[in-house]
Formats: structure tokens, sequence, C-alpha cells
């Protein structure tokens, strides 16, 4: 007797194997699919963009490949140029013209003003300064180059890349004009003309 309810508790409570539907295993639902499915990376306009992570002002890593889904602005700039600074504050601005798109915005800071690469205090005082609530990393001169073969070309800041939710770079701007910025994002992204306010 004692025997056969042990059994039946065994039976109720054991390990069962994982349901078997039309001679297949279920899948999880909750399983993700990685994105990232390219073997190879670049630099120039149509190459899936070479991934990145640095620290941002948090203290936290952030890699470019983090943002995958979503079209991209990356803003590659020092902090002791004026351009930059005068771009920065338009940056805000920028992602809530395309928040329809979802649009993430990376600044990559390379040098503070003493020609050096930023520290955390320097990130956080930017993004204090310019209200950014955008990431704002620290970035390494060793990605750069002057040839796109050998590294994201920079010919002078600021330099700005746009890349589309597959992560491939599809266009590019060195210098800042807020005009010409917007026209830049709204062709790289193939976006439907809309007017940005007049030019200051």
């Amino acid at each position: 007797m004692l025997s056969a309810i042990i059994l039946s508790l065994g039976l109720f409570f054991g390990c069962h194997p994982d349901p078997v539907t039309a001679g297949s295993i279920e899948m999880d639902p909750e399983e993700e699919v990685d994105p990232i499915t390219w073997q190879e990376c670049g630099y120039e306009i149509g190459d899936h963009a070479c991934d990145f992570s640095f620290i941002n002002q948090h203290g936290e890593y952030v890699a470019l490949y983090d943002s995958v889904g979503r079209p991209i602005l990356i803003d590659m700039s020092t902090m002791w140029c004026w351009f930059c600074n005068i771009a920065a504050f338009d940056l805000t601005d920028i992602k809530e013209e395309y928040k329809n798109i979802d649009l993430d915005v990376i600044t990559l800071l390379f040098e503070n003003g003493d020609r050096e690469q930023p520290s955390i205090e320097d990130l956080s005082y930017w993004a204090n300064e310019h209200r950014s609530e955008d990431n704002i990393l620290s970035g390494d001169v060793e990605i750069l180059a002057v040839d796109p073969k050998d590294g994201w070309p920079i010919e002078g800041w600021p330099t700005f890349f746009i890349v589309d939710e597959g992560m491939v770079i599809r266009g590019s701007l060195i210098g800042f004009h807020p005009e010409i910025l917007r026209d830049t994002i709204d062709e790289s992204l193939e976006l439907l003309r809309e007017p940005h306010g007049d030019i200051e």
C-alpha cells in the first residue's frame, strides 16, 4: 500500500520530459535571436559599422551594437572644439525632432581641454553643460583613421555618422550646420522631408 502511494506521488511530482509537438521540441517563446548576423564590418558608406564600446558619463560601458534596431546619429567630437560645443546644444533638439523614428544619439568625445582622453568627470560636465541625457562616451583615438580602410575616418571636428537600424553606415558629415545635418539625416535614412524651422 505504501509503495503504491509513493509511486503515485512520484508520478504527480516527478520530472516530465519537455512537451513535444509534431515531432519537434517546443521553443521557448522568450528565447532571443542574436540580431548581429554579419561576419565583416567597415567604416565606409554601405558597410556594417564596426562595433565599439566605451565608458559613459555614468561609469557604464556602452557599445554601438547595443542600439541595433534603432537608427543612430554618432557625433565624434572633442571638448576643446568650438563647433563641437555648438553642435552639442542642438543634438537634444534633433533627437526630439526625430523621435518618430526613435533616433538614438551617441556622442564620442576623444579629447578634453588638455587634449587627453576624457575622464568620467569630463563626460559628466559635458552632459550637464549641454543638457544632454544621451550617452556621452570617452572615445579612444585608436579607432580613428584618415583612411576608412583603417578606422572611423576623421578629417575634422565634429564628424557625424548616420547608421541605420541594421547597423549599416548610410551617411556622414564633416563639420556642423544645423540644417545641413538634418538634411544629411533625412537623405541617409531616406526620410520624407519636413520643414525643420528657420536657419539661425
